[in-house]
C-alpha cells in the first residue's frame, strides 16, 4: 500500500506502508513492535517514505526503526534507573 509520485526530473517522491500479520510481528524484537501501529484487520504496519534520484533511492525506513529500538531502550533503561 502507498502513494507514488511520478516527477519528469528521475527522482522518486514515493509513500509506502509496511504491514504484518500478527504472527509475524512475534518474530520481531520485542524492542521494535512499538514502532508499529495496530491496523483495524490485524496486522501491524509502519509508514516510510522513498525518495531521492532513481539512480541512488534513499529510504526513511531504516531511521525509524532505529528511533524506535533507541527509545525503546531509553524507556526501558529510564524505568529500571528510577525504581531503584
Amino acid at each position: 500500500m502507498g502513494e507514488i509520485e511520478f516527477k519528469n526530473n528521475k527522482t522518486l517522491n514515493h509513500q509506502f506502508t509496511l504491514a504484518f500479520s500478527p504472527d509475524l510481528i512475534k518474530n520481531i524484537p520485542l524492542q521494535l513492535q512499538d514502532i508499529f501501529v495496530q491496523q483495524p484487520d490485524g496486522f501491524l504496519a509502519i509508514n516510510f517514505k522513498v525518495f531521492g534520484l532513481y539512480s541512488s533511492p534513499k529510504t526513511d525506513l531504516t531511521e525509524k526503526i532505529a528511533k524506535g529500538a533507541v527509545n525503546q531502550l531509553l524507556n526501558k533503561g529510564l524505568k529500571g534507573f528510577f525504581k531503584h
